[in-house]
């Protein structure tokens, strides 16, 4: 949650007058949450690029840091769900034995 909101603030005040896309992504806090999640799920994700790129050269280098953090945390977070599943498994299986 925290790190969804510094990005979005820091994408609103980096990206929030982008004047040559079909869609202004970052105009407010608000579009900059949704946008930021269309990244994070990788769901078009290219296409918010490459319009912001378009205009901002330097705007791959923040959108490419978002992509490597926030797949991170996913991952972690499938690996804490695996880990705390086969905690309760063994957990279970040990109760059973005995």
């Amino acid at each position: 949650g925290l790190m969804f909101y510094i990005f979005a603030v820091m994408f609103t005040q980096l990206f929030s007058d982008l004047e040559h896309a079909e869609y202004n992504y970052f105009v407010r806090l608000d579009n900059s949450f949704f946008s930021l999640f269309q990244i994070m799920t990788l769901d078009a994700w290219a296409d918010v690029s490459r319009q912001v790129v378009d205009e901002y050269k330097f705007a791959w280098l923040p959108i490419l840091m978002f992509v490597i953090v926030s797949a991170f945390v996913v991952v972690n977070l499938i690996i804490a769900v695996l880990c705390e599943a086969i905690s309760t498994l063994e957990g279970e299986e040990k109760a059973r034995i005995m």
